[in-house]
């Protein structure tokens, strides 16, 4: 009996230890990923690396969701070629579990979006405010809830109520131009209210539901969006969301801590854009890390076998959809200049002053079209053209979207209007800045915007008690006449569909539509047939442009005629900053830079504009009183490239170059054929790849590793030569015996 008690009371022990084990285990286990990317715009070559990346942590037993904010399958001509619909097959091949329609997921229609979310992706969209208008109700869910077993994570979409203007607002009505679909109501009744509500009813709906954790999946954004409906506003005036995964403004933000309206940290992140980054947001019980991965980072080759088959079928995929375009890579001409869409820290020029990609684009659209007046959207112009060889597929890019066009008979009246409206937020960018052609203007920016707008930015009416800040509107060089009638073209979307808020064109008579070639194919044709096939550096080699727009700021100096403004003021020596430029510019021409420096740059070049600047750019009309701006500027320019030549010299900012070493190895197998060599020739070969697979970043970093490699092959050739030496010497030693036998 007591051997029995003794036995109860050990197995009673053992199993509340085993017990107390399996609970250590399982709380240790349960760690949870979630993998998320926002506006990535059809840059589709890397989602083969997420899902590697996402097979790898299922691989190691973590449960593992994947998110996307939206801005997904528009960006490039892989999406505008299929409507989307190869993004969304990738995505499926990838494995995403949900996402978050963004604005430009309606850039194809209505019809064909709804398609593609309910029929052809495997996984779902989510929206807590994307509202059929009929009856008010979801066309999405508005949240999803995954189980993880000791607690529940809740993901709540969330869409920008701008969409209804960022994309064509045609899309979102019926065809007797009523509004069917909303975010979540009319855009004319919309306030921020509504927007805070509707999201806080989704996150107290989820909490009801049994969430512990609340993840909102937003594409709201922060910078350049409308205020009161940023992703800030919404954490600001909401409770129940513990992190919020960010889209719409292309910002990269690891985690940031902004507080809702209970006083609590809500922890933002947002990866950028065009796959720069994706997002890794680790759930445990020690809390939530945040990491943002670049994609270039992953070595595949050291992942698990899952890991490399999930790579594999992915990239195949990806494959095969490149294959499909590979013909829009054929060159069809050069250039000369690079024609800028953005400035040097990466925001948008096109969409806050004038560029030569916007006189490029706008000179074509007025040049296939015929009109007096061509207008391109600083949004709609997505892409750079280097210097160099173009392609079909790089013009495609730059305006992706593939918008018809039109031409519109206007009033004067109407046109200083759309260039009002256009430039009311200058300086700070907007994607409705536009680029122009075939009409210059002053733009006043020390001026209050006259431009009176609704809720989504639709222009109303212009504030007559205020001054324009549009001023001095030449058409073919001659003052704009507001009752004469002109020829306008420009995109669908902005003309006719108010994708802009132009509602002061709404009367306008539309002279040319039906026939004309898309926005991308104009500039094609633009570049092939009026250019020849090449676009000049005398034409378009100023990257500010041909000087259609000129920025007027408070001090409103004019050097154009001499170097004395006619308020007596002499214009400040601009040639200590060119020569600090042009040296910069030239040493960023090189090829051979590492990412380490034009990272550095980067830094440098955003913290010299917010120093000297304000942030702004280069004005062409400072006084001898701001000398001092352009002094500083050459001082920081040259300290730049003295840090930069440096950086080259010593290796640390120069990409790898194993081609001397290579050829030397070549030399080397080429001239010591005998097998005595081959194992040290393997040796250094195996070598060099040892090196390679170690992705290093600079020439420094493997400058001693080829030293190396180099030493062996000096201390070969050496004993080579001696080895020589040795030869000869026998070979003399043996005639000379052969000779003194001969004769003695």
């Amino acid at each position: 009996m007591k051997r029995t008690t003794k036995l109860l009371s050990v197995l009673l022990v053992l199993s509340m230890l085993l017990t107390i084990i399996s609970v250590s285990v399982s709380a240790q286990e349960v760690e949870t990923v979630i993998l998320y990317t926002n506006d990535v715009h059809c840059a589709i070559d890397d989602y083969p690396v997420l899902a590697a990346y996402r097979a790898e942590l299922i691989a190691q037993g973590k449960n593992v969701v994947t998110v996307d904010a939206g801005d997904a399958i528009q960006g490039e001509v892989i999406g505008s070629m299929t409507k989307g619909e190869a993004v969304v097959d990738i995505m499926n091949a990838v494995g995403y579990d949900y996402a978050v329609p963004g604005n430009h997921e309606f850039d194809y229609g209505m019809e064909i979006f709804l398609d593609l979310a309910q029929n052809k992706a495997d996984y779902d969209y989510i929206s807590s405010n994307f509202y059929y208008l009929s009856d008010v109700s979801s066309v999405f869910a508005p949240y999803k809830i995954e189980d993880f077993g000791d607690y529940q994570v809740a993901f709540i979409g969330i869409s920008t109520p701008e969409t209804t203007t960022k994309a064509s607002p045609e899309y979102f009505k019926d065809e007797n131009g009523n509004f069917i679909y909303g975010f979540p109501v009319y855009p004319d009744a919309m306030t921020n209210e509504i927007l805070y509500e509707n999201v806080q009813a989704s996150v107290d709906n989820a909490i009801l539901d049994g969430a512990d954790i609340v993840v909102a999946a937003g594409h709201t954004g922060i910078l350049e969006t409308t205020d009161g409906w940023k992703s800030t506003d919404i954490i600001a005036n909401t409770s129940g969301i513990d992190y919020y995964i960010d889209a719409h403004s292309h910002e990269t933000i690891e985690s940031a801590v902004y507080k809702n309206e209970n006083n609590e940290d809500v922890i933002l992140t947002s990866t950028g854009t065009k796959f720069a980054n994706f997002g890794v947001l680790t759930i445990s019980g020690n809390g939530a890390e945040f990491e943002l991965v670049n994609p270039d980072n992953i070595n595949i080759g050291e992942l698990s076998t899952d890991a490399r088959f999930a790579y594999s079928s992915v990239k195949n995929k990806v494959d095969s959809y490149n294959e499909d375009i590979e013909h829009l890579y054929e060159e069809i001409g050069t250039s000369e200049a690079h024609l800028i869409a953005y400035d040097f820290d990466r925001t948008w020029a096109v969409r806050k002053r004038e560029t030569n990609a916007g006189d490029f684009v706008a000179d074509a659209y007025r040049s296939v079209t015929g009109a007096d007046v061509a207008i391109a959207n600083g949004g709609g112009i997505r892409a750079e053209i280097e210097a160099g060889n173009v392609t079909r597929k790089m013009l495609m890019d730059v305006n992706a979207f593939n918008n018809d066009m039109c031409v519109l008979e206007v009033t004067g009246q109407q046109l200083i209007d759309v260039l009002e409206h256009g430039a009311r937020k200058c300086p700070e960018s907007l994607g409705s800045f536009f680029q122009v052609s075939g009409v210059t203007f002053e733009l006043h920016t020390y001026l209050e915007t006259p431009v009176v707008t609704d809720q989504l930015d639709n222009f109303i009416e212009i504030d007559e008690t205020k001054e324009r800040r549009v001023q001095n509107v030449l058409i073919d060089g001659k003052t704009v006449d507001l009752d004469e009638k002109y020829t306008l073209a420009g995109s669908a979307y902005v003309l006719l569909q108010g994708g802009d808020g132009l509602t002061m064109l709404d009367s306008a008579r539309v002279i040319q539509q039906e026939g004309l070639p898309c926005d991308s194919e104009m500039l094609i044709k633009y570049f092939t047939e009026t250019l020849d096939g090449r676009i000049t550096s005398e034409q378009y080699g100023n990257p500010d442009g041909e000087g259609r727009i000129k920025i007027v700021d408070s001090h409103n100096h004019s050097f154009s005629e001499s170097d004395e403004c006619s308020c007596g003021a002499k214009k400040a020596d601009y040639s200590g900053y060119d020569e600090s430029y042009e040296r910069f510019q030239k040493i960023m021409d090189n090829d051979n830079l590492n990412d380490a420096a034009i990272e550095y740059a980067r830094e440098k070049y955003t913290e010299m504009l917010n120093e000297h600047l304000d942030g702004m750019w280069l004005r062409n009309n400072y006084s001898e009183d701001e000398q001092y701006i352009l002094d500083g500027l050459a001082e920081d320019f040259n300290e730049m490239c003295d840090e930069l030549e440096e950086g080259i010299e010593d290796g640390t900012f120069i990409k790898p170059d194993y081609t001397e070493i290579e050829e030397k190895i070549a030399e080397f197998e080429k001239t010591h054929q005998g097998e005595e060599y081959a194992e040290l020739i393997a040796e250094m070969k195996a070598d060099l790849e040892e090196i390679k697979a170690s992705n290093p970043e600079s020439a420094a970093e493997i400058e001693d590793d080829i030293a190396e490699i180099e030493a062996k092959i000096d201390n070969a050739e050496e004993n080579y030569d001696a080895n020589q030496y040795f030869r000869l010497l026998e070979f003399v030693l043996k005639i000379i015996s052969y000779i003194f036998n001969l004769f003695f």
